[in-house]
């Protein structure tokens, strides 16, 4: 018997819930980095890679912020989306695609909620 993790997912095709098996998660785990890597946006909500994925967005919340594979891959902006949603991006993306100018918010974002 698989252990399962500890969060549901919304079947799309039925809109069941679901429990996600550590296989999956692999699976999940991969379409979102693919959907962060969707070179149509340079940033992503929630709400875009659930879509993208076609799972909930409390599911692509939940790894987002507790999966460690994920948080070694997934870059949490500092700034908002202008209707207030975090906004994520590929690492690898952030690193090649940013702006000096925002690598430098960002510094001090990082600096400054590390005071806190």
């Amino acid at each position: 018997m698989s252990k399962y993790i500890g969060f549901q997912i919304r079947d799309p095709n039925n809109k069941a819930s679901v429990d996600i098996r550590k296989n999956k998660t692999i699976d999940v785990r991969g379409q979102i980095l693919t959907a962060l890597r969707n070179v149509n946006y340079k940033v992503r909500t929630v709400n875009g890679i659930a879509t993208e994925v076609g799972v909930s967005n409390d599911a692509i919340q939940d790894l987002l912020t507790k999966d460690s594979l994920l948080a070694e891959s997934v870059k949490l902006m500092p700034f908002k989306s202008k209707d207030g949603q975090y906004l994520y991006m590929d690492r690898t993306r952030y690193s090649k695609e940013t702006s000096l100018s925002e690598k430098f918010v960002d510094l001090f974002a990082t600096i400054r909620a590390g005071d806190k």
